[in-house]
């Protein structure tokens, strides 16, 4: 869930922890934020053969949306650069490159902080393309 949050219309992403049906059409629901100024990345496997051909399924396969979590001293705090990614796309020490519409720069995905049925938000280092830590 994305909250529009004060005046600047900052956007933070929370997750539902519970959901509660309660008078006539009416929900009360229990959000925990998780982190602020989410940004949309690109995540591609170098790993997977292309053909050259951008419709392929290799070429799709390789690829996959994300959302970038930076770094936050203020609530909810966050003290490490965090990714929410698909549970599909999510193995612990694989190797990716993300891409923003700043950088790229290969990254490798850590121990996951939270594992869901639809995502995985987890914490990554930076890794040069041999596989080792910078």
């Amino acid at each position: 869930m994305a909250v529009g949050a004060g005046q600047l219309a900052r956007w933070a992403l929370a997750v539902v922890r519970r959901l509660r049906k309660i008078v006539g059409n009416n929900v009360e629901l229990g959000v925990e934020y998780i982190g602020c100024r989410p940004k949309r990345v690109l995540l591609r496997d170098d790993m997977v053969v292309d053909s050259g051909d951008p419709a392929s399924p290799a070429a799709k396969a390789q690829r996959s949306i994300a959302l970038f979590l930076p770094e936050s001293q203020e609530y909810p705090r966050v003290p490490t650069k965090t990714l929410i990614v698909p549970v599909r796309e999510y193995r612990n020490g694989r190797i990716l490159t993300m891409l923003s519409t700043t950088s790229e720069v290969s990254i490798r995905l850590k121990e996951p902080i939270e594992l869901q049925r639809e995502f995985v938000w987890a914490s990554y280092e930076l890794a040069d393309p041999s596989g080792s830590a910078r």
